[in-house]
């Protein structure tokens, strides 16, 4: 069975489980990528600044916050594809993951026969000058906050702004 690795919108369980018929997810942490907000959007609106989404980049020393979720089949990529037209669908080693509630260790080695992909940005959509969209990042800090306090202060950390975390911009952003 595919799995696909969601880190933006799709940790929203509202954005999630209105479009696709997933198992449970599983939060966990992927390594070797850094997530910024420094995608075009290609179907949501935002205003001339305030429009990036989420985007993940390979960054060695860098990891994010996410959800593990198995797919049904691999006909569920055809929807998935269409709603992440602005991405590359990526396969992801699995000895990247790894629980959230144990980040030192306990590989996702379950999964280890398993193809699991991370939608990556089109590098052409990519724009370091915008800032995130409003509507987009309070469904994602929404998100984030369902899946717990640890999640969500992870995932404030593992976010970023141009070069500053999720949790600065939000403070200077008051």
């Amino acid at each position: 069975m595919p799995a696909i690795i969601a880190y933006g919108s799709l940790i929203n369980p509202t954005q999630l489980c209105a479009s696709y018929p997933l198992t449970a997810p599983r939060p966990v942490v992927v390594r070797g990528y850094r997530r910024s907000f420094n995608q075009e959007p290609s179907w949501r609106k935002g205003d001339a600044q305030r429009r990036a989404v989420l985007n993940v980049v390979p960054s060695e020393g860098d990891c994010f916050n996410a959800l593990l979720i198995s797919l049904q089949s691999s006909s569920d990529f055809c929807e998935l594809d269409e709603r992440e037209k602005g991405y590359n669908r990526t396969l992801v080693e699995a000895s990247r993951i790894t629980r959230l509630d144990n980040i030192s260790c306990s590989l996702y080695s379950e999964f280890s026969s398993e193809q699991i992909y991370l939608y990556v940005g089109k590098p052409d959509k990519r724009n370091n000058e915008i800032l995130p969209s409003e509507n987009y990042l309070n469904l994602c800090l929404r998100g984030a906050r369902y899946w717990g306090k640890a999640f969500y202060k992870q995932f404030l950390q593992t976010t970023y702004v141009g070069s500053s975390p999720l949790s600065a911009f939000l403070q200077r952003d008051k």
